[in-house]
C-alpha cells in the first residue's frame, strides 16, 4: 500500500447557502467548485449559481414528532410520513432543490436525485431516518455530475422483512441488495463524473444505533457508497454507535458508563463505514468508527483522504463479554 501526501488539494468546494437579497428575496446559493488551491469558491456571488427560492423545496418536519422512548410509534411509519416522503420526491422529481428544516424526516421510500446540480441541503443537521426494508435514505442516479447533499445526518431504521402498515412503503431498495444509507450512483453502472462539476457530500453525519431502542433490530450493511466518479467529501463522520440510550428502567451494562447502555456484538449492526467504487474520489475529513468488518474499503484510483480517524469496536465487545 503506498501513501502519498498531496501538496495541494485536488479541488475545492463549499457548501451551499442561503442568501436574503436586499429586495428582501431568498436564494439559495451554490458555489462553483475549483481547482484553485489559494483561495477556494467565491462566495460572493461572482462564481456559481444563485437559485431563486421558486425553484426551492423547504421541508418542514412532522408537527407530531416522535418520542424514541415510545418504541413502537418511533418504529411505525404511517401516512404522514408517507406524506412528507412523498412530497419530498415530488419536488426532486420537478427538478427542484430540497431545504431542510431542523427536525427528524421518517422516510418509507428512498429519496431519488434524477437530475444534475441538485442540491439537498439540511438546516440544522435535519435527520433522515433511513426506510425499514434496508433501502438508502438518498440515492443519486448514476451521471449526475454537481449533486451537492449537505447538512444532513442520516440514520439507520429498525429493519422489517414486510412492511406492516401501508402496502407500498417498501420497493426502493439497492439493486444489488446491499443495504446502505447514501448511495452515491448507482451499482454497476459506469459513471465517470465531471472533474469541473464534481458530486459533493458536505458535513454528512451517519449513524446506526444511538437513539432506537431497537438495538438489536436497527442495522444496515454499508453507511454511505460512492459508485460514481469525482466526488468530494468534506467533513464525514460515519458511526456504529459504541453507546446507546438506555431503555425505561434499564440499568447500565458497564459501571464506567452511567448513563449509557454499552453496545455488543450483534447490536447497531454495521459492516462497513464507506465503500468507495468510483475514481477520482477524494475526502477531506473522514471519519469512520466502530464497525463491525472494515472500515473504508476504496477499490478504484487515484483517491485521496487528507484527514482520516478510525476507531475499531472489537475492545467494545470484550469489555462486556
Amino acid at each position: 500500500m503506498r501513501i502519498t501526501v498531496e501538496k495541494q488539494p485536488i479541488a475545492r468546494v463549499e457548501k451551499p447557502f442561503i442568501v436574503l437579497t436586499e429586495d428582501e428575496k431568498w436564494e439559495l446559493h451554490v458555489p462553483q467548485a475549483t481547482c484553485d488551491f489559494t483561495s477556494g469558491p467565491a462566495l460572493d456571488a461572482s462564481t456559481g449559481d444563485q437559485r431563486d427560492f421558486a425553484k426551492v423545496k423547504v421541508c418542514k418536519m412532522r408537527s407530531d414528532d416522535k418520542d424514541p422512548l415510545d418504541v413502537v410509534a418511533y418504529n411505525t411509519l404511517d401516512a404522514e410520513d408517507e406524506r412528507i416522503t412523498t412530497d419530498l420526491q415530488s419536488a426532486l422529481d420537478d427538478g427542484k432543490d430540497l431545504v431542510l428544516c431542523p427536525g427528524t424526516f421518517y422516510l418509507t421510500k428512498t429519496l431519488v436525485v434524477r437530475f444534475p446540480n441538485q442540491v439537498i441541503l439540511g438546516l440544522g443537521l435535519s435527520t433522515l431516518i433511513a426506510p425499514q426494508d434496508g433501502s438508502p435514505c438518498i440515492r443519486v442516479l448514476a451521471n449526475k455530475p454537481g449533486v451537492t447533499i449537505a447538512g444532513i445526518t442520516v440514520e439507520g431504521s429498525m429493519q422489517k422483512k414486510s412492511p406492516t402498515m401501508i402496502s407500498n412503503f417498501m420497493g426502493s431498495t439497492n439493486s444489488d441488495g446491499v443495504r446502505s444509507l447514501i448511495d452515491f450512483g448507482e451499482p454497476g453502472k459506469e459513471d465517470p463524473g465531471d472533474p469541473k462539476n464534481p458530486g459533493a457530500l458536505i458535513d454528512i453525519f451517519a449513524r446506526v444505533g444511538g437513539v432506537n431502542l431497537e438495538r438489536e433490530k436497527v442495522s444496515t450493511d454499508i453507511l454511505i457508497r460512492i459508485h460514481s466518479g469525482n466526488v468530494i467529501g468534506d467533513n464525514l463522520w460515519l458511526w456504529r454507535a459504541d453507546h446507546c440510550q438506555l431503555r425505561p428502567n434499564e440499568l447500565p451494562n458497564n459501571p464506567k458508563l452511567p448513563l449509557y447502555w454499552q453496545v455488543r456484538s450483534g447490536e447497531c449492526g454495521v459492516k462497513t463505514a464507506l465503500d468507495v467504487k468510483g475514481n477520482d474520489v477524494h475526502m477531506y475529513g473522514l471519519f469512520c468508527e466502530h464497525t463491525t468488518e472494515h472500515q473504508m474499503i476504496c477499490e478504484f484510483f487515484p483517491a485521496s483522504c487528507f484527514t482520516i480517524l478510525t476507531t475499531f469496536s472489537i475492545f467494545l465487545h470484550k469489555l462486556v463479554s
